[in-house]
């Protein structure tokens, strides 16, 4: 899989952003400033931070994609086939429709 990442021409910068700014304007500025199409947020029910930021930028129309910290992995979830591997290759998938 490695070899599919030697052109990083072709992809976007991704840049990893974090911050208590509750209102998204640094980070909605961030957004317009890198031309970024996504952001993106682990799982869970509450993405209004993610939201926010979103309704913060000049377009308003950027996708908020989610990645799988792991940290709420149920042993109900193992035995329906959750493993390690497979929640990393989906991570792999969000990652790459990031840096499109």
């Amino acid at each position: 899989m490695q070899d599919e990442f030697k052109d990083t021409k072709r992809y976007k910068r991704l840049t990893l952003l974090h911050s208590n700014d509750m209102h998204g304007d640094f980070l909605a500025e961030k957004v317009d400033e890198l031309s970024l199409h996504a952001v993106m947020t682990i799982e869970g029910k509450d993405h209004r931070i993610a939201e926010t930021i979103v309704e913060n930028t000049k377009n308003k129309d950027q996708q908020i994609l989610t990645m799988d910290s792991m940290q709420s992995v149920t042993s109900k979830d193992v035995e329906s086939g959750a493993s390690y591997m497979s929640i990393m290759e989906n991570n792999l998938s969000v990652l790459k429709e990031a840096l499109k």
